[in-house]
């Protein structure tokens, strides 16, 4: 038996105890009767055993949210492909490493409140970007769209396939999960590729 477990059961022994004397103090003083006593004590026993067992199903939930959690780090935090969490203005709640390698930003400025995924776009994308957004976000089908991305510090920009579905949060807002996959420097052979809805 765990030791937390332990000490729980203890302090309901001696909870017990000291409810069981003090109905024997008031019944010697012919205040309660025996019957109400024992009636007393079995439902206060069953509360207890009901308490044990939402405690066994919080301990499994903890341990549950656990591996959640652990599966959430490995599958979205250590994910090569680039992913964002986006809200309708297109401004970044998460971010995973890749995404920040992607860009040449750290993670932690990547997820401030106030930073816009278009902030990291050429300025011909702005109107595809806000369109694959209010698309994304309008049913539960994946929206796919061309763009070029400006990487901070690099001469190039990069001709990047964004994947996107809509997510609620436990806020119960909808938000833009979008999977970044470079494909080559946008203007490698020439001037920039024109952004492109592949889902219309």
């Amino acid at each position: 038996m765990d030791a937390p477990d332990q000490n729980k059961r203890d302090f309901a022994l001696k909870l017990q105890k000291r409810v069981t004397d003090f109905f024997e103090r008031i019944e010697d003083q012919g205040r309660i009767s025996p019957e109400c006593r024992s009636a007393f004590l079995t439902e206060l026993n069953n509360c207890y055993l009901e308490l044990l067992v939402e405690n066994d199903a919080l301990r499994r939930a903890t341990h549950d949210l656990k591996i959640a959690r652990d599966h959430y780090h490995l599958y979205y935090d250590l994910n090569p492909v680039a992913c964002f969490s986006l809200n309708y203005q297109g401004l970044i709640l998460e971010a995973n490493l890749t995404a920040s390698k992607l860009l040449n930003v750290d993670r932690h400025n990547l997820r401030d409140q106030q930073h816009s995924f278009t902030a990291h776009l050429s300025p011909d994308s702005y109107e595809t970007f806000f369109t694959h957004v209010e698309r994304t976000l309008g049913d539960d089908q994946q929206k796919t769209c061309l763009l070029n991305i400006l990487r901070i510090g690099a001469k190039d920009s990069v001709r990047a396939r964004l994947h996107s579905r809509r997510i609620k949060r436990i806020s119960g807002d909808w938000e833009c999960l979008t999977f970044v996959h470079p494909e080559t420097p946008a203007n490698a052979e020439g001037s920039p590729a024109s952004p492109v809805l592949l889902d219309v």
